[in-house]
């Protein structure tokens, strides 16, 4: 999201002492400057404020469910509830929480078989991203954060929700069967007709296993669970 823009208050010189009101004018025209040297104060007073920035959320304030910059730099609000059903609970319980990329397949060659550019593939390919995992209400939350790429996802068991994966609109259905996630992308794109598929399940090890597949192409990513973010409180004077 774009900085909001702030005011050019060096280029504003402070007030600091009402203009002199002439005492030989006109009753009504001494009250005009003075309404008019009031409304000046004030408007300085204004100007002298400090300009505030919302802040873009952290992974402490994704883990904790408040808010998240999607790829387009516009913002989403997670729901502030718990998981509306005995399933999505299970799926939070089992999910929920940080993980951080430890090993993967070559990324790059699916998202090439997914039809996705040089450049964003590129990037994509390279980082090693951490992504939070929560559920709240009804929705899924999925976001991932690195150095160089970012992406946030929103989805809904048995409900196609549209979704802009690696810069492309798709149709994402999501269902869970025997502990496994399991994601059918649709493209919304003219000329595109492939699907892909994301496999999300808990191994042996605990780790968070995604299988990516796109035709004949499949890459599978290994993910390990973070502790939780955790802002201690100050120490005691």
């Amino acid at each position: 999201m774009e900085d909001l823009l702030g005011l050019g208050l060096d280029s504003v010189s402070p007030v600091t002492a009402a203009p002199q009101v002439n005492t030989n004018l006109a009753p009504s025209q001494t009250e005009s400057l003075k309404e008019t040297s009031a409304a000046t104060t004030v408007a300085t007073e204004t100007l002298s404020q400090p300009q505030t920035t919302p802040a873009t959320a952290s992974p402490t304030d994704i883990a904790a469910g408040k808010t998240a910059t999607n790829p387009n730099s516009e913002m989403f609000t997670f729901k502030q509830e718990e998981p509306s059903t005995a399933v999505l609970k299970e799926i939070q319980a089992k999910f929920g929480g940080r993980w951080k990329l430890v090993r993967s397949d070559p990324y790059a060659e699916y998202l090439k078989a997914a039809g996705v550019g040089l450049f964003t593939r590129t990037l994509a390919g390279n980082s090693v991203p951490e992504q939070v995992f929560n559920v709240r209400g009804d929705q899924i939350y999925v976001s991932f954060h690195s150095t160089l790429h970012n992406q946030n996802y929103v989805y809904q068991l048995e409900t196609a929700v549209e979704n802009l994966v690696e810069k492309s609109r798709q149709s994402v259905f999501a269902s869970y069967k025997d502990g496994k996630l399991i994601l059918l992308l649709t493209s919304l794109e003219e000329g595109w007709n492939k699907t892909q598929g994301v496999e999300r399940f808990i191994n042996d090890l605990g780790e968070h296993v995604m299988i990516h597949t796109c035709g004949n192409v499949v890459c599978r990513r290994y993910f390990t669970r973070l502790p939780d973010l955790v802002t201690l409180p100050p120490l005691a004077q």
